[in-house]
């Protein structure tokens, strides 16, 4: 599959959100962004990048025999695993996780058993995701969604009954799922529409919008989320797509973004370098 600027754009924008701002307002005094609103905007990043996962790995592997997917799982999870027992050893050192942890996320169970890790528990989510792909991946995108329906539908009456599992699952998982069944060739159309551009704003304003105004928490904000992390991820897929065309100093601008967004991200807590790393990998 030819590389496409706009989900270079879309990691990088994303990356230095999450690590160099969301992160450093959690982790530290220096200004908050602890509202609905805020983190309506962390849920559309995340969303955007469980989107280009599902996205890059159907565009990439297919699953025709049990071959498939030994390679897939050789293939994907070198790439990932390494990287994230060395940050998750760093988490156990300072005492904040136990062994034990590391490896129900190798075995994609830790979304399942609370609480998960701080910071690294997207790449224990995507781990998850990654051993569902096999099992979701079809040649047909109505096979794809059926079989998404039926594993989220498991999971949600699982936390009905133990209420045990990261409510992020279902937040994201469709944001794979949709990145899954996009078709390839239909891409540069979707992010490119306008019409869905201001469809998806305008959604996703109302939807932040009554979040914002009711204090209720109740397991009905979910699908709220749900929709806010699908919406977001179209918008931020179309500004992305918008920014691919501009240039700066008479280059293009993602290089530009690729080296002053690796510098800001590079000056932040070690630990989110190696975030950063996981992030690039993740995508290749």
């Amino acid at each position: 599959m030819s590389r496409n600027l706009t989900i270079d754009i879309i990691r990088v924008v994303c990356i230095i959100y999450i690590i160099a701002i969301w992160h450093v307002s959690d982790y530290t005094s220096l200004f908050s962004m602890d509202n609905d609103v805020c983190y309506s905007f962390t849920c559309a990043a995340m969303g955007a990048f469980m989107f280009i996962s599902g996205f890059l790995l159907k565009g990439k592997y297919d699953i025709d025999s049990f071959i498939d997917i030994i390679r897939f799982v050789k293939r994907r999870f070198i790439r990932i695993v390494p990287l994230y027992i060395i940050a998750a050893s760093y988490f156990v050192l300072v005492g904040d996780i136990q062994w034990w942890r590391i490896l129900l996320s190798l075995i994609g169970l830790s979304s399942f058993i609370q609480p998960m890790t701080n910071t690294l528990w997207f790449v224990e989510m995507i781990l998850l995701f990654y051993l569902l792909y096999p099992l979701l991946w079809s040649r047909h995108s109505e096979t794809t969604i059926l079989k998404a329906v039926v594993v989220y539908l498991a999971v949600w009456l699982l936390n009905d009954i133990f209420y045990d599992i990261d409510v992020r699952f279902f937040y994201y998982f469709p944001c794979f799922v949709f990145g899954m069944i996009l078709p390839h060739n239909e891409f540069n159309l979707w992010q490119k529409s306008w019409k869905l551009f201001m469809s998806a704003l305008i959604i996703f304003a109302l939807v932040v919008f009554s979040m914002y105004s009711n204090e209720s928490k109740d397991f009905a904000n979910y699908l709220l989320y749900t929709i806010i992390a699908l919406c977001g991820t179209h918008i931020i897929v179309y500004l992305c797509n918008s920014l691919s065309k501009m240039r700066l100093g008479g280059g293009n601008l993602i290089p530009c973004l690729y080296k002053y967004g690796s510098i800001y991200v590079s000056s932040s807590n070690n630990i989110y370098n190696i975030s950063y790393l996981l992030a690039r990998r993740w995508h290749r």
